[in-house]
């Protein structure tokens, strides 16, 4: 996976590889700390009868395959792997019902040797080596996908890299959530701009998986890497002339998006036009939008919200309301701000969502200060307006 922190787990210690020599009735076993050699990989392989591992991280794939093919009682697995964990690693554990990988790529083909697995959780699926990307080399009818699936997570996809078309549990039966990535090497131009191709594979990608969710519980996320290098955040197809009134902003993936029915929506890295939150408001499956940092947006268009029937969170971006840097840096609070904040939480026709604000960890205190005693001021008049629950408007550092 592409630029993601890997926590770095201690190795297995020699006492304990001696005394799970010994353990041969264990059957859960959880170890935070990294198998890096074979011999720490042969001693748990000899606990023949586990039905659920948990390990930090596997430092290679040969090793994953030495330390499973004797494990075929699994039920449950969970590690980190370095790289990819591909079809061979996995071709013995056909009782196994959950399969959690962390931040790590998974073959598609690999679940075709787990026909009982109900969970996945990975960084994202991708084709198999020597399969270049999306559509490559796919069998008659599509990848398939483990007939018991009920839960999918995917943490890190890459949209280009999922193989399509996946065929699956019946239409519409599997919940869960998906993260978009999206970073310079493959997507964005220095500038910030969406490349078309990278548009396409997001829409595509977005309407493969789509076909498997159920609607109104799933989460799905488009996150830009490395934004901070960028200098900008993400821009349209086309770049920043394509915003506004009757361009082409962020409808297409916006639009892709939607149609999952997702019930979450994150998105971080991006900038958003009036235009790209009115594509928002008509996700009326939403319970939860979550517009984390650097994400940047008018604040006069956090109104067309109103719209969404079943909004009960609201995150959002507020570093952009400080303006300057150290001790000189302070709050301007939009215009808009304070009556759009005021009309989503005391509106009765409507959702009256939580609202949290997000700001970076990296503002100076004086910045924070300013922050806090705007939220203050916002409940103040929330309680003159009836609303009695202070906690429905809240501050938080990211």
């Amino acid at each position: 996976m592409y630029g993601v922190y890997r926590a770095d787990y201690p190795p297995l210690p020699p006492a304990l590889t001696a005394g799970l020599r010994r353990a041969t009735q264990l059957r859960h076993l959880r170890l935070d700390c990294k198998l890096n050699n074979a011999a720490a990989v042969a001693d748990i392989a000899g606990l023949t009868g586990l039905e659920s591992l948990s390990v930090g991280l596997v430092r290679e794939e040969a090793l994953l395959r030495r330390l499973l093919r004797p494990l075929t009682a699994l039920t449950s697995f969970t590690a980190d792997v370095v790289p990819v964990v591909n079809s061979g690693s996995v071709e013995g554990l056909a009782e196994l019902t959950e399969l959690s990988l962390g931040i790590t790529d998974l073959d598609v083909t690999a679940l075709s040797h787990l026909p009982h697995l109900t969970k996945l959780r990975c960084s994202g699926l991708v084709a198999p080596a020597g399969g270049a990307a999306a559509g490559a080399a796919a069998p008659e009818g599509g990848w398939p996908l483990p007939p018991e699936l009920r839960d999918l997570s995917l943490l890190c996809q890459e949209p280009q890299e999922l193989p399509r078309p996946l065929r699956g549990p019946p239409n519409g039966s599997v919940a869960g959530s998906v993260g978009f990535y999206l970073h310079t090497d493959a997507h964005i131009l220095p500038s910030g701009e969406l490349l078309p191709q990278a548009e396409a594979a997001l829409c595509g990608a977005a309407g493969a998986l789509g076909q498997l969710m159920a609607p109104a519980v799933c989460t799905v996320g488009v996150t830009v890497m490395k934004g901070d290098h960028l200098g900008t955040l993400l821009r349209p197809v086309g770049g920043a002339a394509e915003a506004g009134a009757g361009r082409r902003n962020h409808t297409p993936w916006l639009e892709a998006l939607g149609a999952m029915r997702p019930s979450g929506l994150v998105l971080a890295g991006v900038a958003l036009s009036h235009q790209d939150l009115n594509s928002i408001s008509r996700m009326a499956s939403l319970t939860a939008l979550d517009l984390r940092p650097p994400c940047a947006f008018p604040a006069s268009a956090l109104c067309t919200l109103l719209a969404l029937p079943a909004l009960k969170e609201l995150s959002i971006d507020c570093s952009s309301w400080v303006v300057g840097a150290g001790p000189g840096a302070a709050v301007r609070e939009p215009p808009e701000a304070r009556g759009v904040l005021l009309s989503l939480c005391c509106d009765k026709a409507g959702p009256r969502p939580k609202i949290k604000l997000y700001h970076s960890r990296s503002l100076p205190e004086g910045a924070v200060s300013g922050l806090a005693a705007m939220v203050t001021a916002l409940q103040a008049g929330f309680e003159a307006l009836g609303v009695e629950d202070r906690a429905q408007l809240s501050l938080a550092p990211v």
